[in-house]
């Protein structure tokens, strides 16, 4: 970080998931952590709860820029096409310390197929097969 500042770059950090800083979490990470968040220029979050979290940890106040939405906010308002089926989606983007999606998709797949017309959609990146 010094190097940093002797070359007035200023580094600014985002903190993602602080329950990843539990102790179950990959090597390196609580200990990066404590090196960037104390000393970073800038912080920037997601959500107020990971905010409040780096507060509590490290004493420095993130500014949070809320997650884009993914869909209009009108949509969820729209009334839905009626018909016989539907479907229940699982995101598992990646699978991290802090999600285990296996057991809720199992509960869903058995519900899902004993209901007439539901579907389940279950949709993760190529990376979860590698685990």
């Amino acid at each position: 970080m010094g190097c940093l500042t002797i070359w007035q770059s200023p580094v600014t950090s985002r903190s993602h998931f602080p329950a990843l800083y539990a102790s179950d979490a990959p090597a390196g990470i609580p200990d990066g952590s404590n090196v960037l968040i104390p000393e970073a220029d800038g912080l920037i979050t997601l959500t107020a709860g990971a905010a409040a979290e780096v507060a509590a940890r490290w004493g420095r106040r993130p500014t949070v820029l809320p997650h884009p939405h993914v869909v209009d906010l009108d949509r969820p308002t729209r009334p839905r096409a009626s018909g016989p089926s539907f479907v229940i989606g699982v995101h598992a983007k990646s699978v991290r310390a802090s999600m285990a999606p296996l057991p809720v998709i199992r509960v869903l797949a058995e519900v899902v197929a004993a209901l007439p017309g539901g579907r389940l959609r279950v949709d993760i990146h190529h990376d979860v097969f590698d685990q």
